[in-house]
C-alpha cells in the first residue's frame, strides 16, 4: 500500500513516454487535430518576429498562453517544422502529469483512506481518454492543470487554515486569470465558485468586508493578468474574445441555415453531448455508478464526508461545461477536447466515491479488500479499453491526420502559390513557403465576417487566391456561403491521392481570375 502511489506515478510516466516514442506519423493520425498546426504556426510566427498573427494579419483566434510557451521552441530548433511538434507534445504529457498530482492531492485531501487518491491516480494515469487527449497538441492539458491548480487554491483557501483573506484573494486571482489564458472556458468555474464563496460566508457568518476584501483582490489580480492580453486583442483585431469560437458557432449552425430549432438542433446536441460524455468518461463513471449503488446499500457509518462542497464544485464546473457547448457554443465534432473538463470531476468524484463506500465499512481487512478490489478493477476497465490499445498499436496518419495533406501541398506547390484552405492549420504549418489564406474564419476576423455577410468569393478574390484545397464537406460549406463565386470559375484538379483526414478524401480546386473562363 505504501507503494502504491509510487507505481502510479511510474505507470503515468511509462505511458505517456511510450506513446511519445511513437512516430509523429501515426500521434498525427491517432491524437493531433488541425488545430494544433495552427498553435505551432502561431507561435512560430511569433518566434520570427512577424506577431500573433496569421497570413501576415494579427489574430486572436487562438489561447494565448499556450502559443506563447510554444515560442521558443522555434528558437531553438531552427526550420525543422516536427521537431517543435514533438517538444510540444512533451510539455503537454509533463502538464499532464503535474495534473495527476493535483488530483491526488485534492481526493487526499477531501479522504480519509489511503485507498481514494490511489483509485483517482490510477484512474487518470491509465485513462485512453486523458492520454489521447495529453498528447493532442492543443492546449487542453495545460488548462486543464490550470483549471486543477485554481479549483486546488480554491479549496484552501476557503477550507485550509490560511482562511478567506485579501492574500488568498491575491493567489486565486492570478491563478484565475492564467486559467482563462490558458483556455477561455476556464470563465465557467465561475458559477461553480461564486456559489461556494456564498454558501461557505453563510455557514461562518463571515464579515462582509472580509469577502468584499477577498473577491476584490481576486478580481483584481486576475484583471491584472488579463490585461495585457485582452489590450492587445483589442487595438489589433477589434475584438476582446477569440474569433475561433464565433466562427465554430456560425460553422456548427450552417447545417440548419443558422435557423436552430429544438427538433432540428438543440435536442440532437445534447444527444450528441450526453452520447460523448458518458462514452468518452465510461471508465471512470461505470465504477462511480457501482460505487454509488454499493453506497445505497450499505449502513451509514459514523464518519462524514468531507469532500461535499468539492463535489458540489465539480457537478455544478461540470453541468455549466456542458451547457454552454451544448446549447450556444456547439461544434459537436471537438466534443473530445471541449468536454474534456467531465474528465477530472469524474476521476475525483471517484476517488471520493471510493472513499465514502469504504467509511461505511467498519471491518478492517474488509475495508482493505474492498479498496484492493476497486483499485484493481478501475486500472483494468482503463487496460482493457480497446481505445487503450489502439494508442500504441494502431497507425494513424493516412486515413485519420492533417499532416500528409500539408506534406503533399508542400511538395506540389511553387513557392508562392497562394492557397485557400476551411482546415488550414497543417497546410500553413508544414508548408511556410506558400500564401495560405483561411477560408473558415477561425484564425481570419476579416474571413468570418464575410462568411457571415454571405461576399466569400469576393473575400478570395481580394486574397488572389489560386487554388483550393479541402474535403467535400468544406467546399459544400463554401459553396452555401460564397454565392458571389461563380461555379465556372472553379476548375477541379482531382482527388488527391493517398491523401485522408478523418476518413475523408482532399481535393484540389484551381479559382480562376475573376472574369475569366474555362479553357473549352
Amino acid at each position: 500500500m505504501l507503494l502504491g502511489l509510487p507505481m502510479v506515478a511510474v505507470m503515468a510516466v511509462l505511458a505517456r513516454a511510450t506513446l511519445l516514442a511513437r512516430p509523429l506519423g501515426d500521434l498525427d493520425g491517432l491524437t493531433i487535430p488541425d488545430d494544433a498546426y495552427y498553435c505551432l504556426d502561431l507561435a512560430r510566427n511569433i518566434a520570427l518576429g512577424a506577431g500573433a498573427s496569421y497570413g501576415g494579419v494579427p489574430t486572436n483566434g487562438f489561447q494565448p498562453l499556450y502559443v506563447l510557451l510554444l515560442t521558443p521552441f522555434f528558437l531553438l530548433t531552427g526550420d525543422n517544422p516536427l521537431l517543435p511538434l514533438r517538444l510540444a507534445l512533451g510539455l503537454l504529457c509533463l502538464l499532464d502529469l503535474f495534473s495527476l498530482v493535483l488530483i491526488v492531492s485534492l481526493v487526499r485531501r477531501h479522504s480519509t483512506h489511503a485507498w481514494a487518491p490511489l483509485a483517482a491516480g490510477g484512474a487518470w494515469a491509465l485513462s485512453p481518454y486523458v492520454l489521447e487527449t495529453a498528447t493532442n497538441g492543443m492546449e487542453t492539458a495545460l488548462a486543464t492543470l490550470l483549471m486543477l491548480a485554481l479549483l486546488w487554491t480554491w479549496d484552501r483557501a476557503l477550507r485550509g487554515p490560511t482562511g478567506i483573506s485579501a492574500r488568498t484573494g491575491v493567489g486565486v486571482g492570478l491563478l484565475a486569470g492564467l486559467a482563462v489564458l490558458g483556455r477561455i472556458d476556464a470563465t465557467l468555474v465561475g458559477p461553480a465558485l461564486a456559489l461556494d464563496l456564498g454558501l461557505t460566508l453563510r455557514a461562518r457568518q463571515a464579515p462582509t468586508k472580509t469577502a468584499v476584501r477577498f473577491c476584490a483582490t481576486a478580481i483584481a489580480s486576475a484583471s491584472l493578468v488579463l490585461a495585457p492580453w485582452l489590450a492587445w486583442s483589442w487595438t489589433q483585431t477589434g475584438m476582446l474574445f477569440p474569433v475561433s469560437g464565433r466562427a465554430v458557432r456560425f460553422m456548427s449552425l450552417a447545417p440548419v441555415r443558422h435557423a436552430p430549432t429544438w427538433a432540428n438542433w438543440y435536442r440532437p446536441m445534447l444527444e450528441t453531448g450526453a452520447d460523448a460524455a458518458l462514452t468518452l468518461n465510461a471508465n471512470m463513471l461505470i465504477p462511480l455508478a457501482i460505487i454509488g449503488l454499493a453506497l445505497l446499500f450499505t449502513r451509514r457509518g459514523t464518519g462524514r464526508p468531507t469532500g461535499g462542497p468539492l463535489l458540489r464544485n465539480l457537478v455544478l464546473l461540470s453541468a455549466t461545461t456542458f451547457l454552454a457547448y451544448t446549447l450556444y457554443i456547439f461544434g459537436p465534432w471537438f466534443f473530445r477536447r471541449y468536454l474534456f473538463p467531465l474528465a477530472p470531476a469524474s476521476c475525483i468524484a471517484l476517488g471520493l466515491g471510493l472513499d465514502a463506500l469504504l467509511g461505511r465499512i467498519a471491518n478492517k481487512d474488509r475495508r482493505r479488500s474492498v479498496g484492493l478490489v476497486a483499485v484493481v478493477a478501475i486500472v483494468a476497465a482503463q487496460l482493457g479499453d480497446p481505445a487503450f490499445a489502439r494508442l500504441y498499436t494502431r497507425s494513424g496518419g493516412a486515413d485519420l491526420g492533417y499532416m500528409d495533406v500539408g506534406m503533399w501541398v508542400r511538395g506540389h506547390f511553387p513557392p508562392g502559390t497562394v492557397i485557400g484552405a476551411a482546415q488550414s492549420g497543417a497546410i500553413s504549418y508544414l508548408a511556410p513557403g506558400l500564401t495560405v489564406v483561411n477560408l473558415d474564419g477561425v484564425v481570419s476576423q476579416a474571413s468570418f465576417r464575410a462568411l457571415q455577410e454571405r461576399r466569400q468569393g469576393a473575400w478570395i478574390d481580394a486574397q488572389g487566391v489560386q487554388y483550393i484545397v479541402g474535403m467535400k464537406p468544406n467546399f459544400v460549406f463554401l459553396r452555401d456561403h460564397a454565392p458571389d463565386l461563380s461555379t465556372d470559375r472553379l476548375v477541379s484538379q482531382g482527388r488527391i491521392p493517398g491523401v485522408r483526414s478523418l476518413y475523408q478524401d482532399w481535393f484540389v480546386v484551381q479559382v480562376l481570375p475573376p472574369g475569366s473562363h474555362p479553357s473549352p
